[in-house]
């Protein structure tokens, strides 16, 4: 049986993300609130329209889109999933994005060898690995999409991830280095089809990561962010201090 979950319960997706993002903007005014879109972006469309001041108020980093290349950061770029399945969403969302980590660099990130390997011997210490490693494994023989089971380092398995889309955009917020990633601003346009366009006319500007740079260090960076949670989470009982300097790491 699920204990109650401690917070609020909400019907409409654009009213959740408002609930959730109205109080930091009321907090300080002078720093930016940051939105990362993993997802067809119907929620924030939905609030966009409630709310317009929050495209002022934030920036907003989107995994989505293929600009040069497509599925493994090889072949002709296509509709990646996220911005076709809600064109209409995308196309409210989108002018508003300062960042973007589409398939050319998402469609690459895996972490393998070493690096997994101490992801593995870390759970133990971590339960937030422990978990992720867990809905992995229930995952891998249920995941109906060859995509991110066959990524360019090699078939997932249990020596290696699977593509990890989501987790190459959250490294785009600015609190990451931004020396990972080969950065290019681009004018992003869609289609109709759900295909993007990283230099059409009327274009909204944006800064789009297009090709790994280091990213070898990008992986040994988010294992080491990962497995030191368990550090994190010990030192956060003896006050906040240390939680201060660990947000800008």
């Amino acid at each position: 049986m699920f204990e109650p979950l401690p917070s609020h319960v909400h019907f409409a997706s654009g009213q959740c993300v408002l609930w959730r993002y109205q109080p930091s903007t009321q907090a300080r005014d002078d720093v930016p609130l940051q939105i990362l879109v993993l997802s067809p972006s119907f929620a924030l469309a939905a609030a966009l329209r409630e709310a317009p001041w929050i495209a002022q108020k934030a920036q907003i980093t989107a995994m989505g889109g293929s600009l040069w290349h497509g599925t493994n950061g090889t072949g002709p770029p296509l509709a990646e999933w996220s911005v076709k399945a809600d064109v209409a969403s995308s196309l409210e969302v989108y002018p508003h994005v300062s960042r973007l980590c589409p398939l050319d660099v998402a469609g690459t990130a895996q972490i393998d060898g070493a690096e997994f390997q101490e992801l593995l011997n870390c759970q133990g210490q971590v339960p937030v690995v422990k978990a992720l490693l867990e809905m992995y494994w229930a995952w891998l023989p249920r995941c109906p999409w060859r995509s991110p089971l066959d990524g360019p380092k090699g078939p997932a398995d249990h020596a290696r991830s699977s593509v990890i889309y989501d987790l190459a955009a959250a490294t785009m917020l600015p609190v990451y280095s931004s020396e990972f990633m080969e950065l290019r601003e681009v004018n992003l346009t869609i289609d109709s089809q759900g295909f993007t366009h990283p230099d059409g006319r009327g274009g909204w500007p944006m800064v789009a990561g297009v090709s790994w740079r280091r990213q070898m260090e990008w992986e040994k960076t988010v294992v080491q962010l990962l497995c030191s949670l368990a550090a994190i989470q010990l030192h956060l009982r003896f006050g906040c201090e240390y939680f201060k300097w660990v947000g800008f790491f």
